[in-house]
Order: structure tokens, then sequence, then C-alpha cells
């Protein structure tokens, strides 16, 4: 019965410490990005410096979330690829949006602009500053939209 009490407190503070350390965040120095994220950011974000970035273990995986002084977000992946970009006031970057997906928006929403995209393994979700969420393959083929 002792032992019994006992596996089950060890496997309790294992499954604690798991759940406490899934989701630790640490500031960093801009520096320390992988040379592809400042790369992506000095190419794409004319004058924009980074402000602040930090670290994240979530999941067991790593990403990085990148704040830049024009009031751009950017979150990349471990490898220094981007994943999501997003700038509510003036729009995210034309010349990160493919461009099949820049066509549609300005055939379809030509009074709108790009506020974030994000690119997850399965698609582009683009949403727009009039709230509507626009979702594209990998090719840049229109799936579907939502309100």
């Amino acid at each position: 019965m002792k032992r019994n009490i006992r596996l089950w407190a060890l496997t309790a503070l294992a499954l604690i410490g798991l759940t406490s350390c899934s989701d630790d965040e640490k500031i960093m120095d801009p520096s320390r990005l992988p040379e592809k994220a400042q790369n992506f950011i000095t190419n794409n974000f004319d004058g924009a410096t980074i402000t602040n970035v930090t670290k994240e273990y979530d999941d067991f995986t790593i990403h990085y979330d990148a704040y830049l002084s024009d009031g751009s977000y950017v979150e990349f992946d471990k490898d220094g690829r981007w994943r999501e970009v997003e700038n509510r006031t003036k729009g995210v970057p034309t010349s990160i949006i493919p461009v099949k997906i820049m066509e549609y928006v300005a055939t379809n929403y030509a009074d709108n602009f790009v506020i974030k995209i994000e690119h997850t393994d399965r698609h582009y979700e683009v949403e727009l500053n009039n709230d509507f969420d626009l979702y594209f393959s990998h090719d840049g083929n229109f799936i579907r939209i939502e309100y």
C-alpha cells in the first residue's frame, strides 16, 4: 500500500512539473533570434527595429515572438521561419503575402487590407481590417471565409 501511495505521489509530482514547464516564456536579446528570422525582419519591415523578443517553450515546441517598433508582431518557429505576422494599424507587409492571395484580396476586398496572416501546416489564415478571416490552401486557392 505504501508503495502505491509513493508511486502515485511521484506520478502526480511529475505531471505537475511537466505542466508548469509546458508554457515557459523568456525575454531574450534580439540578436539571439535565428539568422533567418533576423533576415526576414530586415527584408520586409523597412526601418522597423526589434523592440522586444521572447522565446517560448509551449507544448514541447520552441517559438519566438518579436515585437517591432512599427507596431508589428511576428512569430517564428525554432528555425526562424515566420508563422504569424500582425499589424492592426497599417497592415502586414505585402511582400510576405503570396501573390495569389494578394490578388484574391485585391479583387474581392479592394477597400480592405491584411492585418494578420498566419501560416500553418494546413493553410494560410488571413484576417482583413473588416474582421473577415479568409482561409487559403498552401498554393493560394481560396477555401472559405469566416465573419
